[in-house]
């Protein structure tokens, strides 16, 4: 069930993403969408960090596949995780 939550993107509005993606990523650590929604749920919570390495993790998957639409998404939620982290830095919203 955990699974199907990260897939459809429930987990966005679940009440403990976090731990849903992390019981997907439990089960099958190249699972790409739990690794995605993990990332977006740690930047809502200022965790960039955190998030930056969930979607290298889905951009490294995605080449591997031959994926290239989902590597060009996975590398503009880098790029926007990239600005995010600059900006926290500086102290900016």
């Amino acid at each position: 069930m955990s699974a199907s939550l990260c897939l459809d993107g429930a987990a966005r509005t679940a009440i403990h993403p976090l731990s849903v993606c992390t019981r997907a990523l439990a089960l099958d650590p190249t699972f790409v969408r739990a690794h995605v929604n993990r990332g977006d749920a740690l930047i809502a919570l200022g965790r960039v960090e955190e998030a930056i390495e969930h979607y290298q993790q889905a951009l490294v998957i995605a080449r591997e596949i031959g994926d290239r639409r989902g590597e060009g998404t996975w590398l503009g939620n880098l790029g926007n995780a990239y600005r995010d982290r600059k900006s926290v830095g500086e102290g900016k919203d």
